[in-house]
């Protein structure tokens, strides 16, 4: 089994499936406008949110969030 990811914005749907953690990261955190007052989450905190619950929320603001699932393929 592999691991792949799944990158999810609030207003886009869909942003991206990735197979490596790092690179769905930097999608999810490119996600959030420049000017915008937003929060963004530790690359390692979001590491041990995906393996403790499958799920993390990356930026969170009042305008746009972004979140990563991780999901199990089998081959």
């Amino acid at each position: 089994m592999r691991k792949v990811y799944l990158v999810h914005g609030s207003e886009d749907g869909t942003l991206g499936i990735y197979s490596n953690v790092k690179n769905a990261y930097a999608r999810a955190v490119g996600y959030r406008d420049e000017g915008d007052d937003s929060k963004v989450e530790s690359y390692a905190k979001v590491c041990k949110r995906l393996r403790l619950f499958g799920h993390a929320n990356v930026v969170d603001s009042n305008y746009a969030t972004s979140q990563i699932e991780m999901f199990y393929l089998n081959q």
